[in-house]
């Protein structure tokens, strides 16, 4: 089949549905304001939760295709990856794996790729092997997309990627601001939307509410989410005679509803890129207390919508004060909502990657 001009098919790797997932379906949504023809390729793991990512494309009645991965790298994909992949114009990866399956599907063509992090690799063995090897197949793509100007500053220092990295920050769906819509409760209700993962770091979140609770301030933590930590920190809560303060959602579709009746977002993660649940947040007019890793503190900065502590001892102090004074917090509100709806929406993240696009096409790389 002959190449389309300006046909653009994002390419992810998923075993359920995260914060990358969570960026494609978001352009997805609303590829009828792109200029380019927009369609997504799912290489979906075995497990039920893989199918999720095109589950959600399907209810927005997006262009897409799927391919079943029986093992890691499946010859099958790239056949297939190749068949498909080989009719755009730009091939746009989201993850270490449909970049080395694209890079091998598409050798010898002309059709250009662009690369996207979304976070960081490293926290295993294994995949610190994934990361290694990401960092080879960059070399084959036209331009990098990063998050976060500290992952952006990393690739650049790679010896053949200095001129290809760019920095892009996420986008976001922008909600009508609705400051009534937080319920009348005796408890200081806070949310944490995050994989039940080590590099999420839950046990320094039940740490800051054991501090609080110590000092009996009337605080309870909704953690929205499932992964093989799980049943490790509901054990750890348990353990510091909190479980009473921590709810456990496990995964929801529905995250706005926690979002709408809590005072605040909690993230205490030890890496992080630029997270899609703290842009969730602060379009829904929520204020932010999290570490200060990735992007995060420069958008916090910027925006004025929350604060960033290291120690749980520190995390917890910024929350006592905004109990005290939830006037501040209201400000702070206001300020995340504001700045999202002007810098992070979605559209504005779109009209930056199709500048990288365009240039792409033009001969930029």
């Amino acid at each position: 089949m002959p190449r389309i001009a300006n046909k653009v098919l994002h390419v992810r790797s998923t075993i359920g549905m995260y914060g990358a997932e969570q960026v494609i379906l978001n352009i997805a949504s609303i590829g009828y304001k792109c200029s380019f023809d927009t369609g997504v390729l799912v290489i979906e793991g075995v497990n039920i939760e893989a199918s999720e990512l095109r589950n959600n494309l399907s209810l927005i009645k997006s262009k897409y295709n799927f391919i079943v991965s029986q093992k890691r790298f499946d010859i099958n994909v790239i056949k297939e990856l190749k068949k498909i992949a080989k009719t755009v114009s730009i091939v746009h990866t989201h993850d270490y794996k449909s970049l080395i399956l694209t890079s091998i599907s598409l050798a010898f063509t002309k059709t250009k790729i662009v690369h996207h992090v979304h976070g960081s690799l490293g926290n295993t063995i294994s995949e610190k092997v994934y990361a290694y090897l990401e960092r080879i197949f960059m070399l084959n793509a036209n331009r990098v997309i990063t998050v976060s100007n500290d992952q952006k500053l990393i690739i650049q220092n790679r010896i053949g990627l200095k001129n290809k990295v760019i920095q892009i920050d996420n986008g976001t769906t922008i909600y009508n601001k609705n400051i009534t819509s937080k319920k009348q409760s005796d408890k200081f209700l806070m949310v944490m939307a995050a994989r039940f993962t080590p590099e999420k770091n839950h046990k320094k979140a039940i740490d800051t509410i054991s501090i609080l609770c110590a000092k009996n301030y009337p605080v309870e933590l909704v953690l929205l989410g499932d992964g093989p930590e799980l049943e490790n920190i509901k054990e750890y809560a348990k353990k510091c005679g909190i479980d009473k303060s921590i709810k456990f959602i496990g995964y929801t579709r529905d995250v706005k509803k926690w979002l709408d009746e809590s005072k605040l977002m909690l993230i205490t993660s030890v890496t992080e890129g630029l997270p899609m649940s703290m842009l969730e947040a602060m379009s829904s007019g929520l204020p932010i207390v999290s570490t200060p890793v990735g992007e995060i503190p420069n958008i916090l900065k910027k925006s004025k919508g929350g604060w960033t502590a290291e120690s749980e001892e520190h995390i917890a102090s910024i929350i006592e004060r905004l109990i005290n004074n939830p006037e501040v917090l209201a400000v702070a509100g206001n300020d995340a909502y504001d700045f999202s709806k002007f810098n992070l929406s979605t559209e504005n993240q779109i009209s930056k990657i199709e500048a990288i696009y365009n240039d792409v096409i033009e001969g930029g790389g």
